[in-house]
């Protein structure tokens, strides 16, 4: 894992420099969808799970911290407390994932019941990257759901902080989110919705969510917006797998939400949607499984964009020209 992530780290960093630095623009798309392209799984490991009796232990951390939310003492638990739960993440049982450790953290950080410091620290071990690439080189495997749940986390700790008006992260620390928030893009592959017998992974439309709250942060400056639209649309491209759980919908919802917010971003999302219409023809002339799985994701994702009631009349005269190819 190590060796690839560093590999990808470095060309991410690369793409990030030039994209600030003006050398890439209209041509980012090409580039780096051409990175993604040149991707190779690595082989499978086992993905660890705790025992039975670990698993009991856990759910009673979870009792034992909705005590403490129904008390408003959240503030008293410990950094390894929270670090326990965090680590919950992971388990592939659904009653301790989702409506054990996932609830009960979503819940304390609805209800305002986290300091400062720890919403704090939950953000550095989020962004750790044995939490954030478990697994995310490899083919199909349980290491999303710890992967998916930490961006589903990160995008409600950063709303959070912004409904508060709290400085949640430093410039060094966003910088670090952006950084990462690539990587996991370029890297991620998994598409699965609900998962049999293991609930929700919906890794795609979690970074919908944490995009969006990306978007509308201005500490977050014009470059890093577009360049994280950009390897979503492009990974968005190259996913061989149907998105057929609320995916593209989400997806759409982010990318119109961002075209709403400046002329420069709509601007350049008319010109990707231009580039986009010659491949999608391309696309058609190929019959295998993967192309025709390919285009309809896009023809898709495309309609939804156009389906959106607050679309930006540039947009939607483009996408209704080309209606046709959006059956």
């Amino acid at each position: 894992m190590v060796n690839q992530i560093d590999e990808i780290k470095a060309q991410v960093i690369d793409l990030r420099e030039r994209i600030h630095t003006g050398e890439l623009f209209d041509s980012l798309g090409p580039v780096s969808g051409k990175m993604l392209d040149d991707l190779e799984f690595n082989v499978s490991t086992p993905v660890t799970q705790i025992s039975g009796k670990d698993e009991l232990l856990l759910l009673a951390r979870v009792d034992q911290f909705n005590q403490h939310l129904a008390e408003q003492t959240v503030n008293e638990l410990t950094e390894n407390d929270i670090k326990v739960l965090l680590a919950g993440l992971k388990q592939t049982n659904p009653q301790i994932r989702d409506q054990g450790v996932f609830m009960a953290l979503m819940q304390g950080i609805q209800q305002d019941a986290f300091s400062l410091v720890q919403e704090q620290m939950m953000v550095r071990e989020l962004l750790k990257d044995e939490v954030l690439f478990s697994h995310i080189n490899e083919p199909e495997n349980d290491g999303i759901f710890q992967r998916s749940f930490a961006i589903f986390l990160l995008a409600l700790l950063i709303y959070s902080g912004r409904r508060k008006h709290i400085k949640l992260m430093n410039h060094d620390q966003w910088n670090e989110l952006i950084e990462k928030i690539g990587i996991y893009i370029v890297l991620e592959r998994d598409t699965r919705g609900y998962v049999a017998d293991k609930g929700w992974a919906h890794a795609f439309t979690h970074l919908g969510n944490l995009l969006d709250e990306i978007n509308v942060n201005n500490q977050v400056d014009r470059a890093d917006k577009i360049f994280l639209e950009t390897l979503l649309v492009e990974r968005v491209k190259r996913v061989k797998t149907p998105l057929v759980m609320g995916e593209v919908e989400r997806i759409a919802r982010y990318i119109v939400n961002l075209a709403k917010i400046n002329d420069l971003y709509l601007q350049y999302i008319l010109r990707q949607l231009k580039q986009w219409r010659p491949e999608l023809m391309r696309q058609m002339q190929a019959e295998n499984y993967d192309s025709w799985t390919q285009h309809y994701n896009q023809t898709h994702l495309l309609a939804a964009i156009l389906l959106q009631k607050d679309l930006p009349p540039l947009l939607y005269e483009y996408l209704d020209e080309g209606r046709a190819f959006l059956i």
